[in-house]
């Protein structure tokens, strides 16, 4: 088990923790101080989270997209923490739908044919705590002198 240090920098922020005893993610809410924020059509946004964390430079952090928001259009990208960064973590959501998404902190102000609607108090991503492993390059002449089964096969190799 690692350590790692968090501080609730926002009056709404809620410390990231695991829904179930098996999950690798841990839920991540978002915090602020405006009723709402809008995510236009094809845009993305920065939701605070109100959570800054501290932790061995052994680990990072890699956000994931929660299964139902990401079977309904709503994206997460951008979505890594170094061990070095002290500041508020902030997540990446991309809207792919046709309409707002708006995260509110009173969700019944919004009807379904104007946006969808995520209630503040749902959690927005997951974080993964990922092992930082060093590497040591080493540049070659030629790759290929590497042989494997696959070798350049690239996109959809797999099904050929």
């Amino acid at each position: 088990m690692i350590k790692v240090n968090f501080e609730l920098c926002h009056e709404d922020a809620i410390c990231p923790y695991r829904a179930h005893s098996g999950d690798i993610g841990y839920d991540v809410f978002p915090a602020f101080d405006e009723d709402y924020i809008e995510i236009k059509p094809g845009e993305t946004k920065l939701v605070p989270t109100g959570i800054k964390s501290n932790f061995s430079e052994e680990y990072g952090v890699i956000f994931k997209e929660r299964s139902g928001l990401g079977s309904k259009g709503i994206k997460v990208s951008a979505g890594l923490v170094d061990s070095s960064y002290l500041g508020e973590w902030h997540v990446a959501v991309y809207n792919t739908k046709e309409k707002p998404v708006i995260i509110a902190k009173y969700p019944e102000d919004w009807s379904e044919e104007e946006a969808y609607t995520i209630d503040y108090s749902n959690a927005i991503t997951q974080a993964v705590f990922v092992d930082a492993y060093q590497i040591e390059p080493n540049i070659v002449n030629d790759i290929e002198q590497f042989e494997t089964m696959r070798g350049t096969k690239g996109f959809g190799s797999t099904d050929t």
